[in-house]
């Protein structure tokens, strides 16, 4: 298929379905699906209930949030001159930072991620778990300590001599998972040593360090706490710390300018790769390596995904053809959002796939996959996803539709792929808690 930035597919051969019987995976699907019967269901109209605050913002009001001294504070949706102050910041960070690692480029992204799983637009503060920050962290580092390329080694992640921490940390277990991410679920105490101390790394550094810039000709860089009060100096309490709180309208803008600010931090991660790593020249396949989806972990989940959709294309219902080519589609593009959990993907053919491309799908797919996501949702955790990627599907929907909706987007559909038509707010209704 055309290679799209950040494909949002994957093309695999497929051999044929499993026969019948003894399910997938141990999880019994065959079965499970011969007593729901589970079909692509029409779009059924839901009845809509109270906006859950999750919208594009054109109707909030201010709201309060609490003070550092627990009293109340005026605080509402950032309006255009605040997001775009607020960019001019991330952009003042990115250029006079000081950067002798990458970390602030994966800490910025990582806190991105979670404003949208976790945040709102409100404008409210938004508190950080640091185990979700530390778990985020890791996965943008899961490939990094495998040999890039010709060079037959890691790329540099630090200008001072040896190898960086966050390679120490993560190159056991990610090496055990293939270097795949997706499959760190099948070691969950291993995962839950290496989020831990990957927390602790990143508040001994990081966390400290991400908001000092320097002015033109200063002697000593400053702070400007835009995105959070400064942890505290003493690196022993620091180590210890279990949340931080972003401040007023932060979580929203970040929201708001997820891609602009995730395009912007792997822009200049990788033109910090090429300068730190000399050896590496212009290769044009550094942004795929570091940013792409994993493929290998893709290919694993088509013969699960065959049987759960009964070897039907999810989007024309077409049946699929044995020895045919077989898309993995990201169902919230991979290019708007980074989401490599069976929650988010289904098969597809490869017409339909390419057909998409990098488009949100109209709601009526967007209801089935969340009826799918729901009748299944053990099954989908079994094929390597985690307990909370069903509610973080959600989050993530909400925050893609409502983005498209406030951009006035257009949407996909099969049934009429030359009618493409404005998102508009229906998907509230499939999403309404």
């Amino acid at each position: 298929m055309p290679q799209e930035p950040r494909a949002c597919g994957l093309h695999v051969d497929r051999e044929g379905p499993r026969a019948e019987g003894g399910g997938v995976g141990g999880h019994g699907l065959l079965e499970v699906r011969s007593l729901l019967q589970f079909r692509r269901s029409r779009w059924r109209l839901r009845v809509p209930r109270e906006d859950n605050g999750c919208s594009n913002g054109s109707k909030s009001l201010a709201l309060r949030a609490a003070g550092p001294d627990h009293s109340t504070v005026e605080t509402g949706v950032p309006s255009a001159a605040q997001q775009l102050e607020f960019l001019k910041k991330v952009e003042r960070l990115l250029s006079t930072g000081g950067f002798t690692a990458t970390y602030k480029f994966a800490l910025l992204i990582a806190l991105a991620n979670l404003a949208v799983e976790r945040g709102s637009d409100s404008g409210d503060e938004l508190r950080i778990d640091l185990k979700d920050l530390g778990r985020e962290f890791a996965r943008l580092y899961w490939r990094a300590p495998r040999p890039f390329g010709s060079l037959d080694a890691p790329l540099r992640q630090v200008r001072t001599p040896g190898e960086a921490q966050i390679i120490q940390i993560v190159r056991p277990l990610a090496a055990r998972t293939g270097w795949s991410y997706a499959r760190v679920r099948q070691y969950p105490v291993e995962e839950n040593e290496v989020t831990d101390e990957v927390r602790r790394l990143v508040c001994r550094y990081p966390l400290f360090h991400l908001q000092e810039v320097r002015a033109p000709g200063a002697a000593a860089a400053e702070q400007d706490e835009f995105l959070f009060p400064k942890p505290t100096s003493d690196e022993a309490q620091r180590m210890s710390l279990e949340f931080i709180t972003l401040k007023p309208g932060v979580g929203a803008c970040l929201r708001r300018l997820h891609g602009i600010v995730v395009r912007l931090c792997e822009s200049e991660w990788a033109r910090w790769l090429r300068k730190t790593n000399e050896e590496l020249g212009a290769d044009s396949k550094l942004e795929d390596e570091l940013f792409g989806c994993e493929r290998s972990a893709l290919t694993s989940l088509v013969e699960p995904l065959w049987d759960l959709q009964r070897g039907r294309c999810f989007y024309s219902g077409a049946r699929l053809v044995q020895g045919d080519a077989v898309h993995v589609d990201h169902f919230i593009p991979w290019s708007m959002f980074a989401f490599d959990s069976a929650f988010n993907l289904v098969l597809a053919s490869p017409t339909a796939n390419e057909s998409k491309a990098a488009s949100l799908a109209s709601v009526r797919f967007l209801d089935e996959i969340l009826e799918r996501n729901s009748v299944f949702a053990e099954a989908l955790t079994g094929f390597g996803g985690a307990a909370r990627d069903g509610a973080k599907f959600r989050s993530v929907a909400r925050w893609a539709y409502s983005t498209a909706e406030s951009h006035g987007w257009l949407d996909w559909d099969w049934s009429r792929r030359g009618d493409r038509r404005p998102i508009d707010g229906s998907w509230r209704h499939c999403l309404a808690d």
